[in-house]
This record gives structure tokens, sequence and C-alpha cells, in this order.
């Protein structure tokens, strides 16, 4: 049993394309960035690769699931809902970003002594 398609062809075929690109920029962005923040936790290469590895394994673990919100939720509502998820953590994100507040916590990483942290960044901010 097939359901048919309602609605204009061309403007779900623009807003799947869309979708489907912002999954891309995602990637290239989380990719782009290994390079910084493998500077940021003086880590070495061959270990930053298990960010980029946990971004494939939880979207591995996502895909199961997809069907079963599809069934609860219905086709239209969970890619809506998905999109307007992504959409609301990609903006909060960037905006902490533009902030100046870090999304980690400097003094916990490998390479807190070595780096500057939050506390040097306020002390220097105060000596000043």
């Amino acid at each position: 049993m097939q359901a048919s398609v309602t609605g204009s062809k061309l403007a779900i075929t623009f807003v799947v394309m869309m979708a489907a690109l912002m999954a891309l920029i995602d990637i290239t962005i989380v990719n782009v960035a290994l390079n910084d923040i493998r500077a940021s936790f003086a880590t070495p290469i061959d270990q930053i690769g298990w960010v980029s590895t946990g971004y494939m394994m939880a979207n591995i673990v996502v895909i199961p699931m997809t069907g079963w919100f599809q069934r609860r939720f219905g086709y239209k509502r969970y890619f809506a809902g998905s999109i307007v998820l992504f959409t609301v953590a990609f903006t909060v994100l960037s905006l902490l970003s533009m902030s100046g507040v870090q999304a980690t916590l400097p003094d916990r990483s490998r390479g807190a002594r070595h780096s500057p942290g939050l506390r040097s960044q306020t002390s220097a901010k105060a000596c000043s």
C-alpha cells in the first residue's frame, strides 16, 4: 500500500534537499573544526579522530530510532521537529560562541595546564 503525495512535489523536493544540505554542512563543520579542537585540548592527531567517530556513531544510534519516531509522530511532524530542533540547537550554540561562552570546561581538559583557561583569562582581565 503506497501513500499518495499531497502538496507541491517541487516544494517537497526543495525542503528535503535543504535538510540534506544542513546535514552535510553539519559534518563539514565538525571536520573543519578538528584542528582547532586538537589545538585547544593539546591532543595528538590520532586521538582527535575520535571526535568524528563519535559524531558518526551518534548518527548510527539515531537511525534505527527514526523509524519508530516516524510511525509514532508521523513523517511530516518528525521531519519538521528534527529540522526545528537542529536549527534551535545550532542557533543557541552559535550565539554562545559569539558571546565568548566556552562550551567546554578548560580546567578539565588534558592540556589545561598549558593553555589559557577560564581562570587565567578572568585574572588577566582583572589585572589590566
